[in-house]
């Protein structure tokens, strides 16, 4: 995330022909400036996506996003 940014959004941009598990640590995925938020909400910007669980999460705890066979999914992460 660059600094002066409120939101973020980590994305993977293959898709695959099968399921899959992606494991993701906010810390890896943003350069997070010293003094950054510890907590983020991660949640779907799309309006047509509103029944998916908006999750909190901490900056170095994991987070697991189930795929679909090619599903492509965007989160924002919001400081908290």
């Amino acid at each position: 995330m660059r600094p002066g940014h409120r939101k973020g959004n980590p994305l993977r941009p293959k898709s695959e022909p099968k399921s899959r598990t992606l494991t993701l640590r906010l810390s890896d995925v943003f350069e997070l400036p010293q003094g950054a938020p510890k907590q983020y909400l991660l949640k779907s910007p799309w309006k047509t996506d509103a029944d998916l669980q908006i999750r909190k999460i901490a900056v170095e705890a994991e987070c697991r996003l189930e795929l679909n066979p090619f599903e492509v999914r965007i989160l924002e992460a919001m400081p908290q």
